[in-house]
């Protein structure tokens, strides 16, 4: 008997060893010639039908993993570090210059006052019931310059309420994408080490989310970002004659511009290093 691979699915096969002529492999039933005017090698002739056999064809398990998908395996995982931060952090500050030490720092769901050395934590949620109580209480029936301050306040804590409600809404999701592509590299570099092995089609689904979920969370990052910064309502309410304001956006605002650049460059030269 002689031994060789199947030129369609690379199964080995056993023929005779003055076999000769077409055959068919049982494994996908492809056709290829053997043997054929002396040559001792399969020549493919029809494609193998769908099915496990064909599907293994398009699978690259046990390829070597570049250094490039390592730095990219790294930053996925640093991505998601810096979503949860996120979550937490200030992403814009007002501070009153002169002699008064009082600085007002926005989150996504609070506010944190801070005036000399204490200090005092407010949700939007709160500030806004709270606003739209004494409204009701005081302007339903009647109307006056009052009732226009506590309305004109009204408006401001809810546009911070709304910037943040949905940059978290958005935050939520790359979180949930990252962690949707991590979990997919960890399938793919398990699979190429071959500690672990899984059928083909649980492989090409992790390829696809750890090519495309980096643009995903990149894209929708970047574009949350911008919107918050074009939504918040900033100083407006809090200007007045006589007292000077200093607000800048956060650091956590410019890296969450910076990261999805960083990504989104360094998963296309990862593709470009992929089969």
């Amino acid at each position: 008997m002689v031994e060789l691979l199947c030129p369609h699915c690379e199964e080995e096969i056993e023929l005779p060893n003055d076999a000769s002529g077409l055959f068919e492999c049982p494994y996908c039933e492809g056709e290829f010639e053997w043997n054929v005017d002396g040559e001792d090698d399969a020549v493919t002739l029809t494609e193998p039908q769908a099915g496990p056999a064909r599907e293994k064809q398009f699978s690259f398990k046990g390829r070597p993993i570049h250094l490039v998908e390592w730095l990219s395996h790294s930053f996925s995982i640093m991505t998601l570090l810096l979503l949860i931060v996120c979550f937490s952090s200030n992403w814009y500050t007002i501070s009153v210059v002169g002699e008064y030490e009082l600085s007002v720092s926005m989150g996504l769901s609070d506010a944190e006052l801070t005036e000399g050395n204490g200090g005092e934590k407010i949700t939007f949620d709160e500030s806004v019931d709270d606003l739209q109580a004494l409204y009701n209480l005081m302007c339903v029936e009647q109307s006056d310059y009052d009732c226009y301050e506590v309305l004109e306040e009204l408006e401001y804590w809810k546009s911070w309420k709304n910037a943040g409600s949905l940059l978290n809404v958005i935050l939520i999701c790359c979180t949930l994408a990252a962690v949707a592509s991590i979990v997919s590299r960890i399938v793919i570099v398990l699979t190429n080490l071959e500690v672990v092995q899984i059928s083909d089609t649980p492989y090409i689904v992790s390829e696809l989310i750890r090519k495309f979920a980096p643009f995903v969370i990149s894209g929708l990052l970047f574009v949350g970002t911008i919107i918050y910064m074009i939504i918040n309502p900033g100083t407006a309410m809090l200007e007045s004659p006589g007292i000077t304001l200093d607000s800048s956006f956060g650091v956590i605002v410019w890296i969450s511009l910076a990261v999805p650049i960083l990504t989104t460059i360094l998963t296309f030269y990862e593709i470009e290093f992929m089969p």
